[in-house]
C-alpha cells in the first residue's frame, strides 16, 4: 500500500535536518517535481442507535456526520459516504 504525504510537511522538515541553504533548494526541488497523486480525504464516523420512541416499533441509526437516519448499521453511510469505522476525519 502506498503511503502519502503533504509537500509542505515534507519541506518543514527538510528546513529542520539540513543547515546549508543549498541543500535545502535541491532537496526542495526534487521533491516539488514529484507528481502529486490524486488523494481524496475520508470522513469517518460512527452510527448512533436511537431505540423506539413513542409506540414506534423500531430505533433509528443517525450517521454521526450527517445525521441522515437509517433502519439499519452499514460499513458507509448511503447519503454522504462517510466510512464508519469509528475513526477521526483524515481532511
Amino acid at each position: 500500500m502506498d503511503d502519502y504525504i503533504r509537500r509542505e510537511a515534507a519541506k518543514a522538515q527538510i528546513r529542520k535536518a539540513y543547515t546549508r541553504i543549498e541543500d535545502r533548494v535541491a532537496i526542495n526541488c526534487v521533491i516539488n517535481d514529484v507528481p502529486a497523486a490524486d488523494v481524496a480525504p475520508v470522513k469517518r464516523g460512527i452510527w448512533k442507535y436511537t431505540p423506539a420512541y413513542k409506540g414506534a416499533k423500531f430505533g433509528f441509526y443517525y450517521c454521526s456526520s450527517c445525521g441522515t437516519p437509517f433502519w439499519h448499521a452499514t460499513k458507509y453511510c448511503p447519503d454522504c459516504g462517510t466510512k464508519m469505522d469509528g475513526g477521526g476525519s483524515d481532511g
